[in-house]
């Protein structure tokens, strides 16, 4: 099953290798890093396609959570039945 995950990083010397080091020893195949530093916040941005036949991608997103540099962890999609999460806004 194929998840995407968009990340909210601090941007500090490791963060990246910390994030990719949790994906793997949790048991998720990284399939795709994306990384931009855009905006006035000098926060990075990152949205991580992982791949696991087994594993709970609800485990992962709260390990992610707990890191150091991570301020926000979003799960967009899960390609299993085209299921989508997306923000939505009260009136």
């Amino acid at each position: 099953m194929k998840h995407t995950l968009k990340l909210s990083v601090q941007p500090a010397e490791g963060a990246i290798l910390r994030i990719i080091g949790l994906v793997e020893r949790r048991g998720f195949n990284l399939v795709r890093i994306d990384a931009d530093r855009s905006g006035a916040d000098e926060q990075l941005y990152m949205e991580l396609d992982v791949v696991s036949p087994s594993r709970s991608i609800d485990v992962l997103k709260r390990q992610l959570e707990k890191l150091y540099d991570v301020i926000n962890v979003l799960l967009l999609n899960t390609n299993s039945d085209q299921f989508e999460i997306k923000e939505s806004k009260a009136c």
